[in-house]
């Protein structure tokens, strides 16, 4: 029962809004249908009629002395056009209630709208051209693409100016209309004369009211785009912005994270190393003081010193691991990457690969470090802003030089902005005096070589320090 009431409610208001563009159009096509059925009904039945009544009356030879030819038989001119309009109604019918039709099938549905159209107009003498006006809106209606609607509709209005009967009388088996309206007397004749007038001029006036609503909606549509696309552009300029403000608040934090690190380091540095080292200087005066009148002592304060030492020299190498990357505390640098490739490959569809040319040597820490972050950040940069199929890493040992390469494919278009990782990288590669370069190749393939000069690494003990 409470469905009742608002199912009411909706009626009215649809009411009070009235009809849909869409709703509109249709009924105007709907009259325009109906009005050429009733112009082709009314022709046909009065050159049936109006044979059968000359032949009636015996007055046959004086009818058929006017027709420059022998005209269609009165049965054969109904059933042929009722035909022909009802194969038309099928083809209208069938296109609003088709979910999908390929634009090809579309133009043979147009081609077919003439081709009925032209065959009318044969049957009825070219005595009224309104058929036309139909499949002009059949084509504003069906036909979506915009270049071949002008073509099409430049072809009918072509038609409507040079399908004409004094034109093709001379050529095709026609004869005249107003040839059978002279069979009857004036007052007929007139009757006559003012209801096809009549239908004509309503068929004008639907044809024309039906172009005014379409010019409307398609106005509308155009003012709907243009809003559509100034709040688009204007949702896209916020994002840009909160994308740039987000990349400031990232390095914001990242410069945080830093200094904070590095407070932290300080404060351990002083805390734990520089007590340390105070009592290694404390244990080395000691030393000094006892090594003339008392070797057992100082053999005792040599070997307090070398206990704080070893432990000073664990708390150093801790403090370093903490500053490297955790895949390389644990693995070297073609290890870690390795471990990247697999899990990378493993979790997802895509082929990564790694190859090293070159005879490999240790490299610096630091660069060491950047090479994995590197690696790190091209894989996820691909994996992020593309779906590549493969992803090529190259790590290239020349005497003094290292190259490392990154290649994916995967890319929608050429125009790739640089983000915030390839921006800290380019920075990172120009601290070590280093050349990069970002480029995508016609084939969509994006292409990044990072070259480090004098990445050998001189400083053994560097190497020792770190380690366990």
């Amino acid at each position: 029962m409470a469905g009742g009431p608002r199912r009411w409610g909706s009626f009215i208001s649809s009411l009070l809004r009235g009809p849909s563009p869409d709703d509109r159009l249709n009924a105007i096509r709907n009259s325009l249908l109906l009005m050429n059925y009733a112009i082709i009904l009314f022709t046909t039945i009065l050159i049936a009629v109006t044979t059968k009544k000359v032949c009636s009356d015996f007055s046959a030879y004086q009818l058929l002395r006017s027709f420059s030819s022998v005209p269609i038989p009165p049965d054969q001119l109904i059933t042929m056009s009722q035909i022909l309009f009802f194969l038309e109604l099928f083809l209208i019918f069938y296109r609003n209630k088709a979910t999908f039709i390929s634009p090809t099938m579309n133009l043979f549905f147009v081609f077919a709208d003439i081709a009925i159209g032209l065959l009318i107009l044969y049957f009825m003498n070219i005595s009224n051209k309104v058929i036309l006006l139909l499949i002009i809106t059949n084509i504003m209606v069906y036909v979506k693409n915009t270049v071949n609607k002008y073509r099409l509709l430049f072809l009918i209005i072509l038609l409507y100016i040079f399908i004409d009967f004094d034109i093709l009388s001379s050529r095709l088996n026609l004869y005249s209309f107003w040839g059978y309206l002279d069979y009857y007397d004036a007052a007929t004749r007139s009757l006559l004369y003012w209801t096809q007038n009549i239908m004509d001029s309503l068929a004008l006036v639907i044809f024309i009211l039906f172009m005014i609503f379409e010019v409307q909606l398609y106005l509308e549509e155009s003012t709907r785009v243009k809003e559509l696309n100034k709040a688009l552009y204007e949702s896209t300029q916020k994002l840009r912005l909160s994308n740039i403000q987000l990349a400031e608040y990232s390095k914001r934090n990242e410069e945080m994270a830093k200094l904070k690190e590095r407070n932290r380091l300080a404060r351990e540095i002083h805390d734990t190393i520089g007590h340390y080292l105070t009592a290694i200087n404390m244990g080395v005066k000691s030393c000094m003081k006892a090594i003339d009148h008392d070797p057992d002592l100082l053999k005792n304060q040599l070997s307090s010193v070398e206990e704080i030492t070893s432990k000073s020299l664990i708390d150093v190498r801790r403090s370093i691991k903490e500053l490297r990357p955790d895949a390389l505390t644990r693995y070297s640098l073609h290890s870690a990457i390795d471990n990247l490739v697999n899990e990378i490959s493993l979790f997802s569809n895509t082929k990564v690969s790694f190859s090293i040319e070159g005879d490999s040597y240790l490299l610096n820490t630091q660069i060491e470090e950047f090479m994995y972050r590197v690696a790190q950040e091209s894989i996820s940069n691909a994996v992020r802003h593309s779906n590549p199929k493969h992803i090529d890493l190259m790590l290239v040992y020349l005497d003094d030089e290292l190259i490392f390469s990154v290649m994916n494919d995967g890319l929608q278009d050429m125009d790739v902005t640089p983000g915030f990782g390839l921006t800290h990288m380019k920075s990172k590669v120009e601290e070590f005096s280093g050349m990069f370069s970002a480029s995508v190749t016609p084939a969509l393939e994006f292409h990044l070589t990072v070259t480090i000069p004098s990445a050998r690494r001189t400083d053994i003990r560097e190497f020792q320090l770190g380690d366990d």
